[in-house]
């Protein structure tokens, strides 16, 4: 708790300073007469002045106007004692300074919080305390001697009596007021209440065994200092509302059985018995409420700077979480909580642990309890459960922290989510497992049609007698292997400016796309079979590529091939736009189901489904990412929509006038 709102005069109405006025006078005059009931050898003073410390409190909330009740009071209490008028009339005018001056001191310090939370506080309250006391006592004495009064002798026991009586009041008082107005607490909640009640009772009766006992039979609690064990444990344990409330019950205590003539004070003399108590009060008390600030601000900079703490780990991205020396879960940063949810740590280990995979949370929890054992930093991955189900990857990393003997006295640990790095390494891998078995499907697909070329080429040279017709065979052959190879590279370069973002060059020209369908699904079916059923409008005539639209449709048809019911025909469909604008090519198989997660990469470049993966149906992965980069150079695009009972369906959409699409644009595909 900080308790310290801006130290300004509360407002009050005209008829509200009127009521506060009189009870005001009410109380101080009340509270006076009870102090004047005893005076002493030194000029007929009360060395314990009530009023004063009240009388501070009031004038320090409600305003210097009170120092006219004060005034007041004071002048018809000292004439009711039987003081005489001039001395009352002095009297008065010194207890309202002596009120209003550590105020004023007070409120001219900007850093001084009335809740005394801090040393410094306490030790302003008594600078000015002592300070106006110091003033007032010396104008008293020196008046009173001067005017006749007391006699010059007696001016030492009344400075003294007037600086110890006012400063105890003001101090054990005030300080009571103040920290009652800064919102303290009087009674602490739940097992702590147990503490106070108990400190009460021992408090109480610690203090009645030394200011109760007869003074001939004062036995074991001979001495004050028995007091000072509960004072310290108050100060160390309570608030500063606390500590002041049970300085205030033991002054009164003290001072109530001195008046009765018993306790470790009642020896005689009244004046030097009053004077030694209230001064035992006062040290007492001052070293209390120090020790109590002292440990209020140590405790409330050690909340801080764990707040701060705890603020920082907020911030961090990783899950942070701390356990005491045997692994006892203490704290975990909110990111945890918001990642691993509410977990319930019933086997006293680290949330993150609970959350652990199966596979993986025996292991952590072997290596734990090593770390515990060792002293061993602990280090694992595992996968950690959110709290939507999913399960990512964490680096998990604990450490022991040691105090200056080498002890652990705690354990800080971190998860960090790792997920997206093991899914790059694995894409990485996968990656360079498809680049590994391309250059091997490509050496072995290119040596295919070089080896023909070759052994065509060797029957030549070793029977140059061969007759005209098969020596034009065997170029055939040379020709066809060639012009595979040729196109496999051409297939591969072209991969190679779709996968660096260039686009693909056009030779775009006058065509009709009807007939070009046509002559390659005859083409098709001379190579394939009759596998082919085309659905077309009739003659559709635009601007596009020739080759490049062929090794499309060549592509499409290849892969309904391959993955296609081989017992249904492939269906083309050649149609006009609805707008006229352009046309749409459909190549439709029912081969094999392609699900939604895999229809969003196939056109990667070297992506390969599950089915092409197989070691029948093998291919490069770069047949689909081809076809999305010529229709793309085109200023076109490609769908594929596939379904468990309809089959698949490649769509490409194409404009009739591909000619600007070619004109200053970049294009990135396959990423």
């Amino acid at each position: 708790m900080s308790a310290n709102p801006k130290i300004e005069a509360l407002e009050l109405s005209r008829l509200q300073r009127i009521s506060l006025l009189l009870a005001f006078v009410l109380m101080y005059y009340a509270t006076a007469r009870v102090s004047l009931l005893r005076g002493t050898e030194a000029g007929d003073l009360a060395l314990f002045w009530i009023p004063s410390g009240i009388a501070f409190g009031a004038v320090f909330f409600f305003g210097s106007w009170l120092w006219v009740g004060i005034a007041l009071a004071t002048f018809i209490a000292n004439l009711k004692h039987g003081t005489s008028a001039p001395i009352a009339l002095l009297f008065s005018a010194l207890h309202s300074m002596q009120v209003t001056l550590p105020v004023f001191l007070l409120k001219s310090v900007p850093s001084f919080r009335f809740s005394l939370e801090r040393p410094r506080d306490v030790t302003f309250l008594v600078i000015s305390i002592f300070s106006s006391s110091v003033f007032t006592g010396t104008l008293a004495a020196l008046s009173l001697s001067f005017a006749g009064f007391s006699p010059w002798s007696n001016l030492p026991g009344l400075w003294l009596g007037w600086f110890v009586s006012h400063s105890i009041s003001l101090f054990i008082l005030g300080s009571f007021v103040l920290t009652t107005f800064a919102g303290w607490r009087l009674m602490p909640e739940g097992k702590k209440m147990v503490e106070w009640l108990l400190l009460l009772t021992s408090f109480l009766l610690v203090a009645c065994l030394i200011f109760f006992v007869d003074p001939g039979q004062k036995g074991f609690f001979a001495h004050s200092s028995y007091i000072l064990p509960y004072l310290f444990w108050l100060a160390l344990r309570f608030n500063l509302r606390t500590v002041s409330s049970f300085l205030l019950l033991l002054s009164g205590l003290a001072i109530t059985g001195l008046l009765l003539k018993l306790g470790v004070f009642a020896r005689g003399n009244a004046f030097a018995d009053l004077l030694l108590i209230q001064l035992f009060l006062g040290i007492y008390s001052v070293a209390t409420l120090l020790v109590a600030s002292i440990s209020f601000e140590r405790a409330r900079f050690a909340r801080e700077r764990e707040q701060r703490l705890r603020q920082i780990a907020d911030f961090i991205p990783q899950l942070v979480w701390t356990s005491d020396p045997k692994g006892q879960y203490a704290f975990s940063n909110r990111r945890a909580g918001e990642y691993l949810g509410p977990v319930i740590n019933t086997n006293k280990i680290p949330d993150w642990m609970t959350a652990a995979h199966p596979e993986e949370k025996d292991e952590a929890m072997q290596r734990w309890q090593h770390s515990l054992n060792t002293g061993e930093e602990f280090n694992m991955d595992c996968r950690l459960k959110s709290i939507d189900g999913s399960y990512h990857w964490h680096l998990c990393r604990a450490l022991p922290l040691r105090d200056e003997q080498h002890r652990i006295v705690q354990w800080f640990g971190t998860a960090t989510n790792i997920e997206q790095q093991r899914q790059l390494l694995s894409t990485l891998e996968e990656e360079r497992r498809i680049r590994d078995q391309l250059v091997f499907t490509l050496s072995h697909d290119l040596r295919n049609p070089l080896a023909v070329a070759r052994g065509s080429a060797q029957l030549m040279l070793m029977y140059p007698q061969l007759q005209e017709e098969r020596k034009e065979r065997y170029l055939k052959q040379v020709m066809a292997s060639m012009d595979r190879a040729d196109r496999m590279i051409r297939d591969l370069l072209d991969a190679n400016k779709i996968g660096s973002g260039e686009k693909i060059s056009l030779l775009i020209e006058e065509m009709d796309m009807d007939s070009l369908v046509h002559q390659t699904l005859e083409e098709l079916k001379t190579a394939h079979g009759d596998h082919f059923y085309l659905r077309s409008t009739g003659s559709l005539y635009g601007f596009w590529s020739n080759d490049e639209i062929k090794r499309v449709l060549e592509n499409l048809c290849g892969n309904a091939l391959k993955y296609g019911d081989g017992s249904q025909k492939i269906t083309v469909t050649l149609e006009e736009t609805l707008d006229r604008n352009g046309i749409r090519l459909s190549v439709h198989n029912f081969g094999s189901y392609i699900p939604p997660e895999e229809q969003k990469t196939i056109f990667s470049l070297f992506h390969r489904t599950h089915e092409s993966q197989s070691a029948i149906k093998r291919g490069w992965g770069i047949g689909l990412a081809l076809v999305q980069g010529i229709v793309a150079a085109h200023g076109g695009r490609v769908e594929v929509t596939s379904s468990q009972t309809e089959g698949t369906t490649f769509y490409v959409h194409l404009p009739k006038d591909s000619r600007q699409s070619q004109r200053g644009r970049s294009l990135l595909f396959g990423t």
